[in-house]
């Protein structure tokens, strides 16, 4: 059957298809526009939300208020409406927790996350939180506990410098590159100030550190190559070397040398460096935690690993997303059967996010693009791309775009539309 081009339809879709049209979105289940209001931003349409259950009985928790009625209670209609504000003011009053409007945000962060409105979650996003409130640190917290991370307090200011600017690597790790040189032009002035088999071991360790930071910068061909998919080995070299660079400062302050011009400029390069180095390998860590997996926490659904990887050549120097999704029985990528998401920004193509379903070695694309000339041009090159793949020895089975922009952030941290969210009393 020879290939055909298909631009009807819905509007903003645009389909190649030879052997079938319309049908359900490929890759695209449960994205949809934000939802925003006064208590709640983002929605995740694919998700069922929980019910806020009220009896005759109190309870700890808005879960645990599900416990099998009693017979009397079994008669009696149970009646389902919207949840409103005075719900969540109710169940900060069981927990026994003053209904002010710090409170009330971590309330209702805790159901958009798919968390169980109990004492004890609010008192571990307190415990994370440590007395802040902003709206940024709160999310941070509730979605670390979502993870697992409820006794990781430093994962709270990762996650939020990440959600704060996720697309802050690429300009992270050239500043790490320009604090190295200035280090290491430097580092001859250590000599007077260190033993010198200690500085050769550390200029040995920088020049690594260095090659790597190439590889990550790679403009070649390879940009999505095995370097920027290892993040594990880079987050522990670069504790390690923060941490070795650390015992070197506090020992030139301790010996007064940091008073020398010598040592002005070694300390001053050095400090640099730490702090240069930590903010690479922070944004490294915060990718690392929006890869785990919520296990029974949380909203229910996908599980992805998350990477970045700098793209040198894009507008604004915006990274590279990509997104692995993972088999919810195995916590791994299957390569038979996952979903390859892919994001990028372009100078002449703008924002495009590709999303490849792949099930042994057929292949169903989905691209989205809100400009209309970039999927125009995607449909152009439909049978160019079937080529590509059937030369690895897949097959491109459909191909689809439209005319929206892929949210990531919703991919890897879900949450449950409140307007969607009922609370079901019994009458009396």
């Amino acid at each position: 059957m020879g290939l055909s081009v298909n631009g009807g339809g819905a509007r903003g879709r645009n389909m190649w298809d030879p052997s079938l049209q319309g049908g359900k979105i490929p890759g695209a289940a449960g994205i949809e526009k934000p939802f925003s209001t006064e208590e709640a931003q983002s929605v995740n349409k694919n998700i069922s939300a929980p019910s806020l259950v009220e009896t005759a009985k109190p309870a700890s928790g808005i879960r645990e208020a599900t416990a099998v009625p009693d017979k009397a209670q079994a008669q009696r209609p149970d009646i389902a409406r919207p949840m409103e504000k005075s719900d969540i003011v109710s169940q900060l009053l069981r927990i026994q927790k003053p209904p002010s409007p710090e409170n009330i945000q971590i309330l209702t962060t805790l159901l958009q996350y798919g968390l169980e409105a109990s004492g004890q979650n609010f008192e571990q996003t307190q415990y994370l939180l440590k007395g802040r409130s902003s709206t940024a640190l709160v999310e941070s917290s509730v979605a670390s506990l979502s993870k697992g991370l409820g006794a990781a307090p430093k994962s709270v200011e990762v996650l939020a410098s990440f959600l704060k600017n996720p697309g802050a690597m690429t300009g992270q790790l050239q500043q790490a590159q320009v604090a190295l040189r200035h280090f290491q032009q430097v580092m001859s002035w250590g000599q007077q100030l260190f033993d010198p088999g200690l500085m050769a071991g550390l200029a040995s360790i920088l020049s690594e550190l260095d090659d790597q930071f190439k590889l990550w910068t790679n403009r070649g061909e390879d940009i999505l190559g095995l370097t920027q998919l290892q993040r594990s080995g880079m987050i522990q070299d670069g504790k390690a070397l923060m941490s070795f660079l650390s015992g070197l400062q506090e020992k030139l302050v301790v010996s007064g040398q940091h008073q020398t011009p010598e040592g002005k400029a070694f300390l001053e390069n050095l400090a640099m460096l730490r702090e240069r180095l930590t903010g690479f390998t922070e944004s490294l860590l915060a990718h690392e935690i929006l890869s785990v997996h919520q296990g029974g926490n949380g909203v229910p659904g996908d599980s992805y690993l998350y990477f970045q990887v700098p793209n040198m050549l894009a507008a604004q120097q915006h990274p590279i997303e990509l997104l692995l999704k993972k088999s919810l029985k195995k916590k791994s990528v299957n390569p038979e059967k996952t979903t390859i998401v892919l994001k990028c920004v372009t100078t002449d193509m703008g924002e495009v996010s590709v999303v490849l379903d792949v099930e042994e070695k057929n292949l169903v694309m989905t691209v989205y693009a809100d400009r209309s000339d970039t999927r125009e041009s995607v449909l152009r090159w439909v049978g160019d791309l079937k080529n590509r793949f059937e030369s690895l020895d897949y097959h491109l089975k459909r191909v689809q775009t439209l005319a929206k922009k892929l949210d990531i952030k919703r991919m890897l941290l879900p949450l449950i539309n409140l307007n969607t969210l009922s609370r079901i009393s019994t009458e009396a």
